[in-house]
């Protein structure tokens, strides 16, 4: 069906009988409801809003139309039924009845549904993850936390959706005690908050349930196997989309407006243990399945959000007895956790899988709870410095995080640091924290940790002290890595041995720096504890290179663009300014899109951050077509450069020629080969995944089809959540799968298309910045110590991209012949745009007998006109061959062609070539630009 070749000889078969239309075939005969249609036949409108389509009885979404084939998608309502196609010359039905399909159960060799939806709203997303970085008070030196979002404030009001649900033939036994269990853990959650952050994040609980699930237990639950692969048991990865389209299905229906909250969990009770599942951002839920008697329900279940909801699933067993229950709060706590901090690497198997992390590294996890949950730590010092819960009152001279920036310089100080306890400090002399900045990549965070004693405190219950005290120093170090999951991530460890918090006398240290950090007292006071310490540093006694810069390269965030990584098309900047930028003319969210079959420009910034000057940066320049998510290893290099030297805390751009075909789109990665004496490598390369759209428009603008390539980056078969985001009304999305899977490094190339539903001046949002993402399950075989029960489970970006679409008005440009020759040898060139347009840019550009091309910009006038005037004189030779006669007057033959290529209005387009051939004097030649 879609081979044209054997379409053609297909339809052969069935020649064209008159010109009404005529369905002779349609493919899938069978599908999930929202699924792509391609109906093959004659007599269809080339015109796509010329051609009512219908599937099962309910109006059908033409995505392409010709005069024999028609790709439509069905609505999510479609039922069993015929398949007709009504045109202005007559109607027409299919061969057969189409007939839906459930969504596919969970299963390792099943694929899921597509993503298939209109958006809503405006589309915008908002990146809570600035506040994270913002918080610091030296942001301008720490790098992007990552590529996911933080879709929870974390500060305010954080709104959360509980629905509590049972398999349906699992019920509690006492569904209202065991609705009493969860609401008292999510208390003890909320009072986790409201202790953690002194009252500045609230999180505001509202529990719903308990409601009968569609399916049996089994269907959501997947036991452990020996020898198989570590996260179970759990809840399958694949029925995860239907337990929260279930959960968020119930909760509409029990009067819930979704749009209220920012998370849902969903928690579901189980017969026996599972663990969790968290750390995706998702802002459709659907799921359509048909009744089978004593077997399943049906549902029907499709919400479409304006914004992203955090979610979670967790399993519970509140009112059964057994040795491993999962009814510890600090699970509730910690996946909630994943929504408001950058996903840290706490555990020691992700330490020991990084690029940066050793075995000789001791994992923070009993000190975070991001780490050992269920022994209810605070967060340690990376995450609660980022979440600005600690506060400076300047005026008062009062710094609750106080900021080092390590040098060669020497330096020591005394500080009294007070535990974290109930109520906030306030006395200038001492503080909470002291963060180390050694480079971008690399702090150390110093703090004191105490348990509740006889207080009302809910956090460090659990905490590792040493014998005859409550608490004592922490000494923890944060450093960029990366694991196998494509995203800059960080290592949160302990810079001390001792797995306790510090006593007086002990130190930590580290030697390659001369940083020493000695607990000179445990005791100044006993509740807060306060605790006095003496940082002190100097240059090394000997020589060393080992860490003293940072090669860095900022790596993309949320939008999947990075400020180190843009584009500029010829006329380069500064002669023309780039598509995007800022108030000051510098390039943003990827700069220019790049003009196909023309020589662009890639540019690169590199920082070295540090007290070295760095020399010799071997940098490479690579490309990926076509654009992916996840990454596999497999880019292409274009250009690899040596960069002589970057002076300490300065940094440097550089460029390369691209020269991008047409009709591809292409991921750029910029990457420098590591050096001995960084501080990290972990921060060495950059990727760039934004790409600019502008359908032209004649009734409604065309669709726009970009081939995404999923990518598995382990080596071992997975499975692959695809989410979307970023649609606003008025357009429509569709990609076709919601998850897959892939084999070990393995990769599926999908399209994605997105579909203008309304003219360009009907358009609430003109800009639909759409994006996809990839997300991995991740499990860990680590059981806490305090109960043996293992980590839960979550989800970690493997990346994604942008689609940035801007439907424009169809134009045609065009040149008039002859153009006009003046004095001085100068040529002047006329033209026009269709419809009539003011205000808009054109680049004209003449092209000389030896290639080499000059442009001119030009602005269109209210009646759609422009000109366009050039200065040339001619070559004294060609070839090394003389040409001038005798007079000085030589003939040139010149071509013109003008190009709308960012115009605001109109869609891109090429003109006429006008060829020209005069006669010029001698005057010197001007330079292309």
């Amino acid at each position: 069906m879609v081979d044209e070749f054997k379409q053609e000889q297909f339809l052969k078969i069935y020649p064209s009988k008159d010109c009404c239309p005529h369905v002779v075939e349609f493919s899938p005969w069978s599908a999930p409801p929202a699924s792509l249609m391609v109906i093959i036949g004659h007599g269809f409108a080339p015109r796509r809003e010329l051609n009512a389509v219908t599937v099962g009885g309910h109006k059908a979404i033409v995505i392409t139309a010709e005069w024999h084939r028609l790709v439509v998608i069905c609505d999510f309502k479609v039922n069993d039924g015929p398949v007709q196609v009504k045109t202005p010359h007559g109607e027409a039905k299919g061969p057969r009845n189409f007939r839906v399909l459930d969504w596919p159960p969970p299963s390792p060799q099943v694929d899921g549904p597509p993503h298939s939806f209109e958006g809503v709203g405006d589309g915008t997303w908002t990146n809570l993850k600035a506040q994270f970085t913002n918080a610091r008070n030296k942001p301008q030196l720490l790098p992007s936390p990552g590529i996911q979002d933080l879709a929870v404030p974390r500060s305010g009001t954080a709104n959360v959706l509980v629905v509590c649900g049972y398999p349906s033939d699992t019920p509690p036994a006492n569904i209202a005690a065991a609705k009493a269990q969860i609401v008292s853990k999510c208390a003890a959650m909320t009072k986790y908050y409201t202790q953690a952050s002194y009252g500045d994040l609230t999180v505001s609980v509202d529990v719903r349930g308990y409601f009968e699930m569609a399916n049996k237990f089994s269907r959501y639950y997947q036991a452990h196997v020996a020898g198989g692969p570590v996260g179970y048991p759990n809840f399958p990865e694949g029925v995860l989309p239907q337990i929260r389209a279930e959960c968020a299905g119930y909760a509409e229906g029990d009067g819930a407006n979704l749009a209220t909250y920012d998370v849902l969990m969903c928690v579901i009770y189980m017969k026996d243990f599972v663990r969790a599942w968290g750390g995706e951002q998702i802002s459709t839920f659907n799921f359509s399945q048909s009744e089978i008697r004593n077997e399943q329900a049906a549902v029907s279940v499709n919400i479409i959000l304006k914004k992203s909801l955090g979610t979670i699933v967790l399993g519970d067993k509140a009112d059964s007895s057994g040795t491993k229950e999962d009814i510890n709060w600090g699970r509730y706590a910690h996946e909630f956790g994943h929504n408001i901090v950058p996903a840290p690497a706490v555990l020691k198997e992700d330490i020991y899988a990084s690029d940066t992390g050793s075995a000789a590294d001791v994992s923070g996890a009993p000190f975070d709870l991001m780490g050992y949950h269920d022994q209810h730590p605070l967060f340690s010092g990376y995450n609660i410095d980022g979440l600005g819960w600690y506060k400076d009152d300047l005026p008062r001279n009062l710094r609750n995080v106080v900021p080092l920036t390590w040098s060669r310089t020497p330096f020591s100080q005394e500080f009294n640091i007070v535990a974290h306890g109930l109520i906030q400090n306030t006395d200038p002399s001492m503080c909470h924290l002291v963060r180390i900045q050694v480079s971008a990549g690399l702090e150390y965070y110093v703090e004191v940790r105490q348990t509740p004693g006889g207080t009302d405190q809910v956090f460090d219950d659990n905490l590792r002290t040493p014998a005859t005290l409550d608490g004592g120093i922490l000494i923890t170090r944060s450093i960029s890595g990366t694991l196998n999951n494509n995203e800059e991530i960080r290592l949160i460890t302990l810079l001390q041995t001792s797995t306790t918090t510090l006593k007086t006398g002990e130190v930590a240290v580290d030697p390659l720096r001369t940083i020493l950090i000695t607990v000179l007292d445990d005791s100044v006071q006993a509740r807060p504890r306060v605790c006095k310490v003496k940082i002190e540093w100097a240059q090394p006694v000997t020589g060393t290179p080992g860490g003293t810069f940072d090669l860095r390269i900022d790596p993309w965030g949320p939008g999947y663009t990075t400020p180190d990584i843009w584009i500029d098309r010829p006329p380069f900047y500064p002669s023309e300014p780039y598509d995007r930028h800022d108030a000051s003319g510098n390039p943003i969210d990827g700069g220019d899109a790049p003009l196909v079959s023309d020589v662009n420009q890639i540019n690169a910034r590199i920082h070295n951050d540090g007290s070295q000057d760095a020399n010799d940066i071997i940098t490479t320049f690579y490309v990926n077509t076509p654009p992916g998510i996840g990454d596999d290893g497999n880019w292409t290099p274009l250009k690899t450069i040596t960069i002589p030297t970057i002076t300490k805390n300065d940094n440097v751009v550089v460029k390369v020629d691209w020269n991008p075909p047409v009709g591809q789109h292409t991921c750029l990665q910029v990457a420098m080969v590591p050096q001995t004496g960084e501080v990290s490598v972990g921060n060495n390369r950059a990727q760039e995944n934004v790409f600019d759209f502008k359908p032209a428009q004649h009734s409604i603008a065309e669709p726009i089809e970009l081939p995404v390539v999923v990518r598995n980056p382990l080596k071992r078969r997975t499975l692959v959540f695809i989410t979307v985001d970023g649609v606003p009304e008025g357009f429509y999305v569709y990609f076709p799968r919601q998850y897959l899977y892939l084999e070990a490094l393995g990769q599926e190339r999908l399209e994605l298309l997105v579909i203008p539903r309304r003219e360009v001046k009907d358009l609430e949002t003109k800009i639909a910045n759409v994006r996809v993402h990839g997300y991995l399950p991740w499990s860990y075989a680590e059981e806490q110590p305090i109960n043996g029960l293992p980590i839960g489970s979550t989800m970690r970006l493997i990346g994604g991209i942008q689609a940035r679409v801007a439907p424009k008005i169809g134009s045609q440009i065009t040149l008039q012949p002859n153009p006009k020759k003046g004095g001085d040898n100068t040529i002047t060139v006329v033209g026009n745009v269709t419809p009539p347009t003011p205000k808009q840019k054109v680049r004209v550009d003449m092209t000389l007998e030896d290639g080499s091309r000059i442009s001119r910009s030009a602005v269109t006038s209210i009646n759609g006109g422009f000109t366009a005037t050039f200065s040339i004189s001619a070559p004294s030779e060609v070839g090394g061959i003389p040409i001038r006669d005798d007079v000085g007057i030589v003939t040139v033959v010149l071509a013109f062609q003008a190009h709308i290529i960012n115009a605001e209005v109109l869609a891109p387009s090429d003109s006429n070539i006008v060829h020209f051939t005069t006669r010029v004097g001698s005057k010197p030649p001007e330079g292309p630009e």
